[in-house]
């Protein structure tokens, strides 16, 4: 997981947006936005301050398909299995 630093040269030539304005766009909080910088989910551009922007491909990314959670466990009584008989069968 790298974090790509820019120069204001490089992202001039390319639509982008604070962090700020970008979690409105997608709609999306910042803390979202973070997290999935921070996991490696939607990594952000960096200015030479470190500060996050984001461009038209991250855009797309967030637009497209959605980050994929892992699934939840099946959820088992206490002291007992889970119900995994087909009643079809019985």
């Amino acid at each position: 997981m790298g974090t790509k630093r820019v120069t204001e040269e490089q992202a001039s030539s390319a639509p982008h947006w604070p962090i700020g304005e970008f979690a409105a766009r997608v709609g999306v909080s910042v803390a979202t936005l973070k997290r999935w910088d921070r996991l490696g989910i939607l990594i952000a551009a960096r200015w030479p301050s470190g500060r996050r922007f984001y461009t038209e491909k991250h855009l797309q990314q967030a637009l497209g398909e959605p980050p994929r959670r892992a699934k939840k466990k099946p959820s088992v009584p206490p002291g007992g299995t889970p119900n995994t008989a087909d009643p079809a069968t019985e």
